[in-house]
């Protein structure tokens, strides 16, 4: 379904269907994690190869440690490898395992944590990779401090400067938005509702809460059977229609990594956010400057109904967040800062 947006920027596009071999990965599993080999396709290597030899490109750059295992021997040792971490991977998938409620997935998802961590530290020990390139500025230095390796970069996630005016209503509405297969997320919108929302319905007339994102687990479903007022959209064409819509956008998180999309796409619309300490992780926002940090019920109750009853005291916290993300994180200054870096490495390797 991306393959047409794809081809509006790449000069070719390939696309594997990882699920065809799905049976046949176990015998890779003496190789490394699941997650890894059942991304690790010959095919796949085998056009690498093949287009590596034909074009010589510049730079090879490949999304995540999981997908090394498709770069031959070959392409590693040119040089030429970049690869995107986004978070620490492995953490990730540790903080994730915690959140299963059943118990053999949990230290099934633990297990294949350390065995993600030891395979990227064979990788990180060969000292064969170009440059790693995060969206989180934890991530970055955790990996400096840890690998003691310095041929990282920032590359943070961008979004749209756009500010989205609430047409009129008579109602008060606050949204939480994510991928709500995501359990950390999941968690999120269900602790919201019943140590936050609940407590504002108290205290704020016309109140309505909106759950925004595809697949929402069963917990969050149950939501909206317990308060009508709790709206649980599923997926949705646009997003922006949320946005739009909402006076106040909150992330409630406690768990997971890597920097929240979700966050940088509500300043970027021009809201006000509301979040925990753990939902600016990786960047360097601060509160009452750029937005609100609560980590507990009565915090976040007591922010929220300020917000309600005296929102023109915190436009300029908003104004402050909008300009910030036009300065650092469009998409087009994030690519003129990551072409320049690639320009300087070129130039270094020509010296």
């Amino acid at each position: 379904m991306y393959k047409d947006s794809m081809q509006a920027y790449c000069k070719e596009v390939r696309l594997y269907n990882r699920k065809k071999q799905k049976w046949g990965n176990f015998h890779k599993l003496l190789k490394g994690p699941y997650i890894c080999v059942s991304r690790w396709l010959s095919e796949m290597q085998k056009d690498i190869d093949a287009v590596y030899e034909t074009v010589q490109p510049d730079f090879v750059i490949v999304d995540f440690p999981q997908m090394l295992g498709n770069i031959s021997d070959r392409v590693m040792k040119s040089g030429k490898v970049i690869l995107n971490q986004h978070n620490i991977e492995y953490m990730a998938l540790r903080n994730m395992s915690s959140l299963h409620k059943n118990i053999l997935i949990r230290c099934a998802s633990l297990i294949e944590s350390y065995r993600l961590q030891w395979l990227e530290e064979q990788y990180y020990k060969r000292n064969l990779i170009t440059l790693y390139t995060f969206v989180s500025i934890d991530d970055k230095t955790f990996f400096e401090e840890k690998y003691g390796l310095r041929n990282t970069l920032l590359v943070p996630v961008g979004t749209e400067a756009c500010k989205l005016e609430k047409p009129f209503t008579s109602d008060f509405t606050i949204s939480y938005m994510g991928k709500m297969e995501y359990p950390p997320n999941a968690e999120a919108a269900v602790w919201f509702a019943k140590n936050v929302y609940n407590r504002l319905k108290l205290q704020i007339p016309n109140l309505k809460y909106y759950i925004v994102g595809k697949n929402p687990l069963v917990d969050v479903c149950n939501l909206n059977k317990l308060d009508k007022s709790i709206i649980v959209t599923g997926t949705v064409e646009d997003v922006k229609e949320y946005f739009a819509k909402s006076d106040l956008i909150v992330v409630p998180l406690f768990h997971g990594g890597g920097v929240k999309v979700k966050l940088l796409e509500a300043l970027g619309y021009g809201k006000l956010v509301i979040t925990t300490s753990k939902g600016i992780e990786g960047t360097s926002f601060q509160n009452n400057k750029e937005l609100l940090v609560a980590d507990n019920p009565d915090d976040f109750t007591r922010l929220c109904v300020d917000v309600y009853n005296n929102s023109e005291r915190y436009s300029h916290i908003k104004e402050t967040a909008f300009r910030r993300i036009k300065k650092e994180f469009t998409w087009q200054m994030i690519i003129k800062n990551f072409e320049n870096e690639l320009n300087n490495l070129l130039q270094y390797k020509q010296d």
